[in-house]
Formats: C-alpha cells, sequence, structure tokens
C-alpha cells in the first residue's frame, strides 16, 4: 500500500502526510513507536509538567495529545474502511487537551495507554485490506481515505517528536 494521494485527505493534512515514508503504515507505525516509546522510558514524572513557553502544551498534554488523536484517527480509518457512509465529525484538539489536562495520567499511565492504543492501531492496519483502505468518507467535513487516516496518524507523530525532540528534551 502506498501513500494516498491528495485527493483522499484535506489539504490541511499535507503538512503530516508529507513527512511520511511511502512505506507499509504498519510497519512505519511500529517503528514510530519504538521512537516514542524510548523518550516515555527515558522520562521521570516531574519532567512531564514541563512546557517550553507560557501556553504551550507540557510534554505529559503533548502525549495525550497524541493518544488523543491517534484514537480519533485510527476510528476515522475504521469506520471508513467498513463503509461508513455518515460524515464523521471533527474534533477541537484544545478542548480534548484541556480535558486530558484534567486528569493528569501518571507517566506510567501514559506509557500504558500510548502502547496500548499503538498496539491496537498496528492490529488494525495489519487486518484492513487493500480495498478497505482505499475506501473514501468524509471526515470533518472533507473527503478522508481509511489509508489517508493512518498516514495522518503518522505523520502527526512524527510533527510532535521533532517539536519534542527540538523544545522539550534535555529539560
Amino acid at each position: 500500500m502506498h501513500k494516498p494521494q491528495q485527493s483522499e485527505y484535506a489539504k490541511y493534512y499535507e503538512t503530516y502526510v508529507s513527512k511520511v515514508e511511502d512505506k507499509p503504515l504498519d510497519r512505519q507505525l511500529s517503528m514510530n513507536s519504538f521512537i516514542l516509546m524510548e523518550i516515555l522510558i527515558s522520562l521521570e514524572e516531574e519532567q512531564l509538567d514541563f512546557a517550553y513557553a507560557d501556553g504551550k502544551w507540557t510534554i505529559r498534554e503533548l502525549f495525550q495529545h497524541i493518544i488523543d488523536t491517534e484514537i480519533v484517527f485510527a476510528y476515522r480509518a475504521f469506520s471508513i474502511a467498513r463503509g461508513e457512509s455518515q460524515p464523521l465529525p471533527g474534533f477541537d484538539q484544545n478542548e480534548y487537551a484541556a480535558i486530558a489536562a484534567k486528569e493528569k495520567l501518571s507517566l506510567e499511565e501514559l506509557k500504558n495507554a500510548y502502547r496500548q492504543t499503538r498496539r491496537f492501531t498496528v492490529s488494525l492496519f495489519g487486518y484492513l485490506k487493500d480495498a478497505d483502505l482505499k475506501r473514501i468518507g468524509t471526515a470533518s467535513g472533507s473527503p478522508l481515505s481509511a489509508r489517508a487516516a493512518g498516514y495522518i496518524i503518522i505523520g502527526h507523530e512524527l510533527h510532535h517528536l521533532k517539536v519534542l525532540m527540538e523544545k522539550y528534551i534535555n529539560v
């Protein structure tokens, strides 16, 4: 399965899709998870509440955002792959982050949530057939294919990984 065509997703997702290699989704999802888990393992609980500037997310909020977004896009991919004809709603990442910030998952909880979410996502993209992945539905008022949702998950994570490495690590 190759990267999606631009017609399979809204233009604003190009930022994420462009960061992803033209390789199988399940392999890339697995590889990225090793990198993020290594970062999570290297962190101490007290580092989770660091934000590099006022108004920016903390490391904890950033990881919760990555997990939340993956869940949303995995659901979108699954729904579209199964032929959902109803438009799927958008989500406000800032509202999700505000609620997640109140939950204050511990480092162990973040590791477990990320690990379990990624296992499900890898499994999902491992069993969906090419025809399922090419199916196009509507999410946030725009076309979205199931495979584009997968590439967006990876690209979104790569985007935040870069921010994490440039702005947060070596805290």
